[in-house]
């Protein structure tokens, strides 16, 4: 019992921004909950007075007061839906946002499988979604049960304990059922995130498995199918059982209820109009009872999404200092620089001063951690010990967003948004004219005349050639305009005649900038005046002869 009411804090817990709008939805819920109590009490004085009695004044009162009370009644239960579930779509929303937003400013180093993000912002989240109804009978429930429950004792306490008293058994089995939910609720989602990291890789992947393995694939996603509609079959089966079984119990307590009530009205205890008031409110009472009883159900299916959704949403983001920083004056400092992943060392105590103007080749076996040193510089994540300055100034200290407009990235498979040319490279500058990208498209060897940048380029640049896919990444970095560029193997995925077109739009974008150039290629290295080795986690300077000899003894 402690877990269950735990888990409704929980929940409850996400709900902390919009609470002022729950707690102005209790009292239109308590107005609706009364109304039952009320309905009950003034059918009794419209059969005793009315009907028994033969007062045509009377009875004629009970069915304004009737009509009175479903009108107000009618009123409190729409302005208390309303404002719940304004409540809970607010919430998702600031859920979506929240974690979409921690997604994008995690830590790279992080191992962060897409699938499961994707899962979790849409599938766990859209379960959470069911949780208006959930809220409502809350809210509104314990109060029906409490005002029919008063209703009761006041007619006949007697039956009235003999009615709590039963339904209260029925709690039983649904607490047990809630548990079994929650477990298959569980599994459902994690069967979901392996649909969906199998759908993504067949996607990414469709070359690869259309060759090599699609028998495989195929029947590896019907195994995660099977399970996945096994596990949700039984999380909602078994809250059906468990109405069923309230049903069943609620029949013969009402059943009871109306053989006793007839032994009181035939032995001068109870009036005709008690009676009917009396059976009505233990019908009354059965639908509040009926909905409590699923909550455990509705709980264990809701409270693993909900725990998934939080996991991201606590995930550590990499935050920023107060120091805005809209210049690069002097150097960039590696102070004592270390960076673990898990056990493996990949960069050991890296002191390293780079110069304003200066241009740096990063040269290394595959695997050294070349990319992990140049990755170090926009913050894709942080050193494990030493620090990374910027005019004196620590990274950290400096707000990311200000750090991050100082640099230009050109990668070796740059990512293209499925949009057009023109909005791909505006991308990297939103708020530039027409004419500023125009220009940055054109440095970058596109020609104007020749090219439709209102063309689309498809799912990852599909659209277009390799040359294509390098100069829009090129262009990004023409338009932000940064002082330091970042060029991670610029060359690797293009033909030699593309490599030395891309040389001479290379010597355009470093004009004046400080350049990092990681390549396995001699002619793009040796645009660089400064040539640093990395080797073991160790990374010094080296001349130009040395830096020869590694290219040559590496082919």
């Amino acid at each position: 019992m402690g877990k269950f009411f735990k888990d409704i804090i929980f929940v409850f817990s996400f709900f902390r921004r919009y609470l002022k709008f729950l707690i102005l939805a209790i009292p239109f819920s308590l107005v609706f909950s009364s109304s039952r109590g009320l309905l009950a009490l003034l059918t009794k004085e419209g059969v005793d007075r009315g009907l028994v009695q033969g007062s045509v004044r009377d009875i004629t009162n009970v069915v304004l007061y009737i009509v009175i009370l479903f009108i107000v009644a009618s009123l409190s239960r729409v302005l208390s839906s309303y404002l719940i579930n304004y409540s809970v779509q607010g919430v998702i929303r600031d859920i979506r946002e929240k974690v979409f937003s921690n997604i994008v400013s995690v830590s790279l180093d992080r191992n962060i499988s897409s699938s499961t993000t994707v899962s979790r912002l849409l599938g766990d989240v859209e379960v959470i979604s069911s949780f208006p109804d959930l809220l409502k009978t809350i809210l509104k429930e314990p109060f029906s049960l409490l005002f029919l429950s008063c209703v009761l004792m006041y007619i006949n306490w007697k039956l009235a304990l003999f009615s709590l008293g039963a339904f209260s058994f029925v709690a039983i089995p649904a607490l047990y059922i809630g548990k079994k939910v929650r477990k298959a609720s569980l599994r459902t989602r994690e069967s979901a995130d392996s649909i969906s990291q199998k759908l993504i890789e067949s996607i990414q992947g469709a070359k690869v498995i259309r060759i090599y393995s699609l028998d495989i694939i195929l029947s590896v996603f019907r195994k995660q199918l099977d399970i996945f509609r096994r596990y949700s079959i039984k999380s909602r089966v078994l809250p059906e059982l468990n109405s069923s079984i309230a049903d069943l119990s609620g029949a013969l307590i009402i059943g009871a209820v109306v053989i006793f009530s007839a032994i009181e009205i035939s032995s001068g205890n109870m009036t005709v109009g008690s009676f009917f008031a009396f059976v009505g409110a233990t019908v009354g009472l059965w639908e509040p009872i009926k909905n409590l009883i699923r909550i455990p159900s509705e709980i264990g299916r809701i409270i693993p999404s909900a725990e998934r959704i939080n996991e991201f949403q606590i995930i550590p983001t990499m935050l920023g200092g107060p120091i805005k920083k809209e210049r690069f004056d002097e150097s960039i400092l590696f102070d004592g620089v270390c960076v673990r992943f898990g056990d493996k060392l990949i960069l050991n105590n890296v002191n390293l001063e780079i110069k304003k103007g200066q241009k740096v080749s990063i040269i290394g076996r595959s695997g050294v951690g070349k990319t992990t040193f140049v990755s170090l510089l926009p913050r894709f994540f942080d050193p494990s010990e030493g620090s990374v300055k910027i005019d004196g100034f620590d990274l950290r200290h400096i707000d990311i967003q200000s750090l991050r407009r100082l640099i230009g990235f050109v990668e070796q498979e740059p990512f293209i948004f499925d949009d057009t040319i023109y909005e791909n490279v505006r991308i990297a500058k939103p708020d530039s004219k027409r004419s500023e990208i125009e220009i940055a498209i054109q440095n970058a060897g596109f020609e104007l005349d020749k090219i439709d940048l209102n063309r689309r380029c498809g799912e990852n640049g599909r659209n277009l050639s390799q040359g294509q896919r390098q100069r829009i990444a090129i262009a990004r970095a023409f338009l932000k305009n940064s002082p330091i560029i970042i060029m991670d193997e610029p060359t690797a995925s293009v033909d030699p005649e593309l490599e030395e077109s891309l040389l001479k739009t290379f010597e355009r974008l470093m004009d004046g900038k400080t350049v990092f150039i990681v390549s396995h290629k001699p002619k793009t290295a040796l645009f660089a005046q400064t040539f640093i080795m990395i080797e073991g986690g160790r990374v010094y300077e080296v001349d130009r002869d040395m830096m020869m000899n590694f290219f040559f003894s590496s082919v």
